[in-house]
């Protein structure tokens, strides 16, 4: 018996929500290092932290999110492959909370990063 198709693409795409999910808050909350380009200045550079007045970091932080996306499909799949047998149903639920949960917070902590306080 292996694991049904449709299960490994679900474990796929859950595991790469919470994959994207991880390292765009992580890279956010860490400021870890990005690729930053400056519009004025038509150029790019590896910046940690908040960009400068007038950089835009977004380029840098969704690279992050995606390279985090494509391990956490990597290794879900694989880790649905691996099973060889259909994936408990309790599996199925707890993956889709965690992307929605993941979600959830990376979008309150970007409208908590806005606030002037």
């Amino acid at each position: 018996m292996t694991t049904p198709r449709w299960q490994i693409v679900y474990a796929a795409a859950t595991c790469g929500l919470i994959g994207w999910f991880a390292a765009y808050g992580l890279c956010e909350a860490l400021a870890w290092p990005r690729l930053t380009y400056f519009p004025y200045a038509d150029a790019w550079t590896m910046h940690a932290g908040a960009p400068p007045p007038g950089a835009m970091g977004w380029y840098g932080v969704v690279l992050w999110g995606v390279g985090g996306g494509v391990i956490g499909a990597a290794l879900g799949a694989a880790g649905a492959r691996a099973w060889k047998k259909p994936l408990p149903a309790i599996a199925m639920t707890l993956l889709g909370a965690w992307a929605l949960a993941g979600g959830a917070l990376v979008a309150l902590y970007y409208l908590w990063s806005l606030s002037p306080f």
